[in-house]
């Protein structure tokens, strides 16, 4: 049986305290979306000039078949009209496919000759059928791949100044199937390239996996990625490493910094992370083992508490800094840290976990304890 306690923090199977997202209103915003129109050969040239992103799946979706795919074809050559696309547009212009991943590979394969016509059912005549079956783009009559090419595709962009977390709601609701997508698996759509790689990367650390449980490959709604996105974002913003404010809606500050982190020139921060990142979990698992975010348990046959949200990311940025090897001293540390999570915990910060209240006061609490850290450290040497 769920508890209150576990449905305030969204407890979910796998022993994680997963924040609830509450529903964030939007007030005089700014939607911008343009109808265009593209010819199939013109979306091609766009991807092969990079002016056009195909993000890579999610590991869940398979790719098309070829029945699939030579069905997309089979419409197209005979008119068919399909379904509309959605890009969203960046500042610089250039775009990135929101709906429509699968059919646009699909057409770009073809153009390519690297799949053949097959099982085609309803074009025309049993032999206009047969005329194709079999064939690659290349094969086909100069007729009908001008045809191919010139298909009309619509699209609808949507562009700047459309807020973040206008494009998170646009985003789900085209990309809505059997299996609703949350949040980090949107942003790993979304701002695809160096803040994932440095994710990915970050969550195949040892010390982490031994603290958390969490694999890489087996962490399929990426949940692990989420909290060590949500510990470097916040830690690089109270450090000041980054200007990037927290204002009480998560989704849309950890979608700023992974477009900061994917802008050019932001190297020395990702290296500061990802050293930080080490540090920080050798230290959580040298002190406290596999209980480092979790509560202590209030009685002997309670059971064994979740690991939780908040605390991953206090822990962590208190113990983002060199710490003393002398024994003593780290027993002092512990029950500092020890003490800050009772704090947390009698208060019942379960609530709001995201309030920009919250968070500040979990962030303030870890650069107290880290700078006392500090100073026994500077006693050590």
């Amino acid at each position: 049986m769920v508890s209150a306690k576990q449905q305030l923090t969204g407890l979910e199977d796998d022993g994680i305290e997963v924040p609830e997202e509450e529903p964030i209103e939007y007030p005089n915003v700014t939607v911008n979306v343009h109808r265009d129109q593209y010819s199939i050969f013109q979306i091609k040239r766009k991807i092969e000039q990079k002016l056009l992103t195909v993000s890579p799946e999610f590991q869940r979706l398979n790719a098309w078949n070829n029945k699939q795919q030579s069905e997309l074809i089979e419409s197209i050559l005979m008119g068919v009209p399909i379904p509309v696309f959605y890009f969203f547009e960046d500042s610089t212009g250039n775009q990135q496919i929101v709906d429509g991943k699968q059919r646009i590979t699909a057409l770009c394969s073809f153009l390519n000759n690297e799949f053949k016509l097959s099982k085609l059912k309803i074009l025309g005549t049993k032999n206009e059928v047969e005329h194709f079956n079999g064939k690659f783009f290349g094969d086909l009559e100069a007729k009908w791949q001008s045809k191919i090419e010139d298909y009309q595709l619509i699209v609808f962009v949507i562009k700047p100044p459309t807020p973040e977390n206008i494009k998170y709601d646009i985003f789900d609701r085209v990309n809505r199937g059997g299996t609703q997508l949350n949040a980090q698996e949107m942003r790993h759509a979304l701002y695809n390239g160096t803040a994932t790689s440095l994710l990915e990367e970050l969550a195949k650390n040892e010390d982490y996996k031994k603290l958390t449980g969490f694999d890489s490959r087996e962490d399929k709604r990426m949940k692990g990625r989420m909290m060590i996105l949500r510990f470097i974002a916040l830690y690089s913003t109270y450090q000041k490493c980054i200007n990037i404010q927290y204002s009480s809606d998560m989704n849309e500050y950890l979608a700023n910094f992974m477009k900061f982190i994917n802008e050019p020139k932001q190297q020395n921060l990702i290296t500061e992370i990802k050293n930080i990142f080490s540090l920080t979990m050798k230290n959580c698992y040298s002190l406290f083992g596999e209980d480092a975010f979790r509560f202590s348990k209030t009685g002997v046959s309670e059971r064994r508490k979740p690991i939780s949200m908040g605390l991953f990311e206090m822990v962590s940025y208190a113990l983002a800094c060199d710490i003393p090897t002398d024994t003593q001293k780290q027993k002092h540390i512990i029950d500092m840290i020890d003490q800050a999570k009772k704090y947390i915990e009698e208060n019942n910060f379960f609530h709001r976990i995201d309030s920009k209240k919250v968070v500040d006061l979990r962030c303030s609490k870890a650069k107290e304890i880290q700078e006392k850290i500090r100073n026994i450290q500077m006693e050590t040497n």
